[in-house]
């Protein structure tokens, strides 16, 4: 086989995805049913054909490079697409049963349910149900769950899970409450502000810069906290205060309809974590 032939293994693409989500080739031979050795030599196969390496490998786990992140966010989507692909040309998709659950971040129901329609369209008969789960990857997550999806800015999660990617947050407010109490011009001005930000975020009653990273205090009389992503923007538009970290995905639709003007642009942003952890569903 050519060195560019091996870039369309199937096999070699299949044992790199496993060995980068579990982190191990140990454990991507289990998934796939081969030895250690095999696994490894197909992954090097993809490597001298890539011309760069995908995996750090060390004594008892492998570690993406940057360069196996940037593989594995490419190569992922289209290793399941493929997978529901052949379940659809030999099974009768009336036939397919059942029910998944989700574990999601309050206020990401909606966004998810939107994912999951094209499934729903394909399984009719799957019935997809979601509940509420703890935004601190940390806690325990539902084992009765196939999969969670959560948002977090944590640094470190466990559970192997794998991150999705990031979704900006702005500081904003709307114009009614902007016209009442005037537009900050500076972080030192939010002292003498309402301020609205989510419960699962543990923040001291500080306000730090987004473009000079310095804190400034915050009196705690003037802090309220919400419990969920979709309260933190009901809070903004009913004019409660000033929002910190609100989603840009729930940010963007109450900008069009004039609802809510963002601060401090274009610097300032934060960025939430969206994470997967895959617990027993979308096994290859």
């Amino acid at each position: 086989m050519s060195r560019t032939g091996k870039l369309f293994n199937l096999e070699s693409w299949k044992a790199f995805y496993h060995a980068a989500m579990e982190g191990s080739m140990n454990k991507a031979s289990v998934e796939l049913g081969s030895d250690v050795s095999t696994i490894s030599r197909r992954i090097e196969a993809l490597e001298n054909a890539l011309g760069y390496s995908l995996l750090i490998r060390k004594s008892k786990c492998c570690v993406l490079t940057a360069e196996g992140q940037i593989a594995l966010k490419a190569i992922a989507p289209l290793l399941l697409q493929f997978s529901t692909t052949i379940q659809v040309l030999t099974e009768k998709q009336n036939s397919i049963q059942g029910k998944i659950t989700f574990g999601v971040t309050a206020g990401l129901a909606p966004m998810v349910v939107s994912w999951t329609s094209q499934f729903q369209e394909l399984y009719p008969e799957v019935t997809i149900e979601l509940h509420s789960t703890p935004s601190d990857p940390s806690e325990r997550i539902t084992t009765s769950d196939d999969l969670a999806i959560l948002v977090s800015d944590t640094e470190s999660v466990c559970y192997g899970a794998k991150e999705l990617g990031r979704v900006p947050t702005y500081i904003c407010a709307s114009p009614k409450y902007l016209k009442k109490f005037g537009t900050p011009k500076k972080i030192e001005d939010l002292s003498m502000h309402r301020i609205v930000i989510n419960s699962a975020w543990m923040c001291p009653s500080l306000i730090y810069d987004p473009n000079t990273l310095e804190a400034q205090a915050h009196p705690t009389g003037l802090r309220f906290r919400v419990d969920e992503m979709e309260a933190l923007r009901d809070a903004a538009i009913g004019e409660v205060g000033i929002v910190l970290g609100l989603p840009k995905y729930l940010f963007d639709p109450e900008e069009k309809r004039g609802n809510l003007v963002r601060l401090y642009a274009p610097k300032e942003t934060m960025s939430l974590r969206f994470w997967i952890f895959l617990l027993l569903l979308w096994r290859l």
